[in-house]
């Protein structure tokens, strides 16, 4: 417990970052002056959460793989990769500044990314990866780029490679929700929150993997087999969202779009050392989304930083095909400043 004046009481143990209503008697307790540790022994794998009694903060294992020093790394994985300290830096400012300044381009970005998903592969992040897609966009994002070189209006998004869950619909693309139920299925249509990350000139690389229909809050009960956390591969990465957290942790994308209907983002976000964000309701259209809970259902991101997620928040707000859904004031992140939705 930290942050709460409540007493433990019952089957649930509270934190600052989330909620978990699993039995005491299946959890151990450390304690030290610095930070707080539960495990659970119910599991295949250990499931081990650790917060700064301070502050919340996830403390975990190092980053799985090795690192490589700044001198043997190159300019891109400087920009795209960083030394993966969690210093609260925007990773999607940092690339869209190096694309405007031509130090870059889209495709050597999504090239690295792309690089990175097959190294990783046994994190088993993602469900489906859009190898040939993803790189035709990106030659795409380059084109208008350089036609254009002074377009102020241009999203920061613009040409920036992510990931989306795998049960957000993407036209012609597989989304199965976990299950093999609809490994087959493609949809004829994009989601509202993949059409307006498309006209603001994103990426998509894949499809994320997670527990199937939504049902989990580990990523186990995927049908393609879980996802491990990539600060420990005995440890779970949490659910339903556990393949966009892990993504992001393991930078394999530069941000990921998860969603949430009981806390799906949050708890993998803080499994991961993430940062997740569940809107209020209505605030991003949920069109597209394959239903859990209709009533309770959100899109949101799963980022390295906060700005990174203002960022992506300001491009997912807005009027869609979901009549829940509303128009109110934003955050724009571009100029630091409210302004009314004009999707």
């Amino acid at each position: 417990r930290t942050h709460t004046k409540t007493p433990l009481k019952k089957s649930y143990i509270v934190t600052s970052r989330i909620m978990l209503s699993t039995p005491p008697s299946w959890w151990s307790f450390k304690a030290s002056s610095s930070r707080r540790c539960f495990e659970t022994k119910s599991s295949r794998r250990r499931h081990l959460f650790c917060f700064s009694s301070a502050s919340g903060s996830f403390f975990g294992a190092s980053r799985r793989g090795k690192r490589t020093s700044k001198s043997s790394r190159s300019a891109l994985e400087d920009v795209c990769v960083g030394d993966g300290d969690g210093d609260g830096k925007s990773v999607v400012r940092k690339i869209a500044g190096k694309l405007r300044s031509g130090e870059l381009t889209s495709v050597q970005v999504t090239e690295l990314y792309l690089k990175r998903m097959k190294e990783n592969a046994d994190l088993n992040c993602y469900s489906s990866i859009n190898e040939e897609q993803a790189l035709e966009r990106a030659e795409k994002m380059d084109r208008e780029r350089a036609e254009n070189e002074s377009d102020e209006k241009r999203s920061l998004l613009h040409g920036i490679p992510i990931a989306i869950k795998d049960n957000i619909c993407t036209k012609n693309v597989n989304t199965t929700a976990g299950s093999k139920i609809l490994r087959e299925y493609k949809p004829d249509f994009d989601a509202d929150v993949v059409k307006q990350l498309n006209e603001k000139g994103v990426v998509i690389l894949g499809k994320t993997n997670m527990d199937e229909f939504g049902m989990g809050s580990t990523t186990e009960s995927s049908a393609y087999a879980p996802t491990a956390n990539p600060w420990d591969e005995s440890r779970v990465p949490g659910g339903s969202s556990g393949g966009s957290a892990a993504a992001v942790a393991a930078q394999l994308c530069a941000a990921s779009l998860g969603s949430d209907t009981g806390g799906s983002i949050r708890q993998p976000a803080a499994f991961c050392g993430t940062v997740g964000l569940k809107p209020s309701y209505g605030r991003v259209s949920r069109h597209g989304l394959l239903a859990y809970a209709s009533s309770f259902d959100c899109i949101g991101p799963i980022t390295s930083s906060v700005e990174d997620a203002a960022i992506l928040m300001d491009a997912l707000c807005g009027i869609g095909n979901d009549n829940t859904n509303l128009d109110a004031k934003h955050f724009n992140s571009s100029s630091g400043s409210s302004s009314s939705s004009s999707s």
